[in-house]
């Protein structure tokens, strides 16, 4: 790869990444025996072998340093074979007149349960790194206090001591950058010490509760930790935890006592009403504690609650009682290559529905073997694959988690050129601002909503061309893509037709 030069100047070399994409057998649901070998990670190699008669993907990234003159870059990419001559590859990249504002106002990010974390801290700094380069603005944390909670005089308090994993976490949280609240998926601990103290359910209980709480938000505060939202449990709604009373009753009582504290709650996958007696009441005595309710986007009633509630219903209800409304596993929780759903998800899905969160399950989850999908009851998640020395895999990013930043990259340039438009009005640019706001009419118009409620339950990709063969097994082919009206290529085309509003109005920061 060659430096890329133009009239303004050059961009080194050093700032490209060059990957070969390398193929996986991987699930194509959560759960299922049916996979397929696709192309998954991206391989940071300066060789690679290619079969005859088989073709090689490559990946490249760009960083492009912030002080960049505009204009076009033009350099050489060539291919080595081993055995043939050199072939160059022309290559020209434009850099635009703007810098691109950071995503305002909305929580990006993965749930993470920190599987592998050391008490180093350096392997939390490179993992909230390679989130804050893609584009995460908050991170789901899946685990406990891990703290020192001291009882003096009936009152209770948390001592950090840099020791505890939830202390660890929020600091690498702080220094990486992340500008959003941590989502804090708790795992019961807190509850537990407390029980041990007083009896659950008592006055004394419910005051050493609160007093932990405030506690950890008092210390947030001092440490200038970016603020917590807290998801006291997973999923109360799901038909798997309904027999389970006391878990339903501890998610209604943990979400009231975590208000009274002065803390912002959470819940993911929750109706909002029910027939259910297991559900029912414990339901009821939450919501009115709920600060952003966490919805997996969907064509028609959730599966966890057959009795009318949906995506749009669900959507209007929120808006009325003036709560926060997140997506959540826009695809149904797979870990497969459509590559238009993570972009679209993390981009043009979270500025056209005007949600506030958008999060998936989980950056990485392994079963077993990180770099085997199909030996666990469940797909593996691997949004970024670790280094595996015995293996000599040097481990990176997977596709889908370059096309999230795809799709973070288009929310940026959508709200640069509202941001733009909003200047432009301001000065009086009236007619220009009118034609910009007509080019984002006509994109969110231009998703075909209708198509994609007839075919889908969820924004999950459908092949062009699926079949069965001679011996019975099921083949696809043609294009891969959500049948919601865009082909693969709208995605750039919009954002190009962006870019060109933003330097019309002289748009940036």
């Amino acid at each position: 790869m060659s430096d890329l030069t133009g009239g303004a100047g050059a961009i080194g070399n050093g700032a490209i990444d060059v990957a070969a994409v390398a193929c996986r057998n991987l699930r194509t649901s959560f759960r299922g025996s049916v996979y397929m070998r696709a192309p998954t990670l991206l391989e940071a190699v300066s060789e690679v072998e290619v079969p005859a008669g088989r073709t090689q993907q490559f990946w490249l990234t760009i960083h492009v340093p912030p002080d960049t003159p505009a204009g076009e870059y033009a350099g050489t990419i060539t291919v080595a074979p081993q055995d043939a001559a050199p072939s160059p590859l022309a290559l020209i990249l434009r850099v635009h007149p703007f810098e691109l504002r950071e995503v305002q106002g909305v929580s990006l990010g993965m749930y993470d349960q920190l599987w592998s974390a050391t008490a180093d801290g350096a392997w939390l700094r490179d993992r909230f790194a390679d989130m804050r380069g893609h584009g995460m603005t908050t991170l789901g944390y899946c685990g406990g206090l891990n703290g020192t909670i001291d009882l003096a005089d009936g009152v209770a308090r948390v001592r950090f001591d840099g020791t505890s994993r939830f202390e660890q976490v929020m600091e690498a949280y702080r220094e990486a950058g992340f500008p959003r609240p941590l989502l804090w998926l708790m795992d019961g601990d807190i509850w537990a010490w407390c029980g041990e103290q007083a009896e659950v359910g008592s006055a004394q209980f419910e005051d050493l509760y609160r007093q932990i709480i405030r506690s950890v938000l008092q210390q947030s505060d001092r440490r200038n930790w970016p603020g917590i939202v807290f998801q006291p449990v997973d999923e109360p709604g799901s038909y798997g935890h309904r027999p389970n009373a006391a878990y339903i009753e501890r998610w209604a009582v943990e979400s009231r006592l975590i208000k009274d504290a002065g803390g912002a709650v959470e819940v993911d996958h929750i109706p909002f009403s029910t027939d259910d007696p297991r559900l029912k009441d414990a339901l009821e005595r939450a919501l009115p504690f709920i600060d952003i309710f966490t919805q997996r986007f969907s064509t028609r009633p959730i599966w966890f609650e057959p009795d009318g509630w949906w995506w749009g219903n669900m959507k209007q209800q929120v808006a009325e009682w003036g709560k926060e409304l997140w997506s959540y596993n826009i695809n149904d929780a797979a870990f497969f290559p459509e590559l238009p759903t993570m972009r679209l998800a993390y981009g043009v899905f979270v500025w056209r529905e005007q949600v506030t969160g958008q999060l998936l399950w989980q950056y990485q989850q392994a079963a077993g073997n990180p770099l085997n999908c199909l030996d666990g009851s469940y797909t593996d998640m691997m949004y970024r694959y670790p280094e595996t020395p015995h293996a000599d895999i040097p481990g990176g990013p997977s596709l889908m988690w370059e096309c999230i930043r795809e799709g973070v990259d288009d929310l940026r340039y959508l709200q640069t050129l509202e941001h733009a438009i909003e200047r432009a009005e301001a000065d009086g640019r009236h007619e220009r601002a009118q034609q910009a706001r007509a080019v984002l009419t006509g994109l969110a118009s231009s998703l075909d909503m209708e198509q994609l409620r007839a075919r889908n339950r969820y924004i999950e990709c459908r092949w062009e061309e699926t079949a069965t063969d001679s011996s019975g097994a099921g083949t696809v082919g043609g294009s891969f893509n959500i049948p919601n009206g865009w082909d693969l290529a709208d995605y750039d085309r919009r954002r190009n037709r962006i870019a060109y509003q933003i330097v019309r109005l002289g748009g940036g920061p």
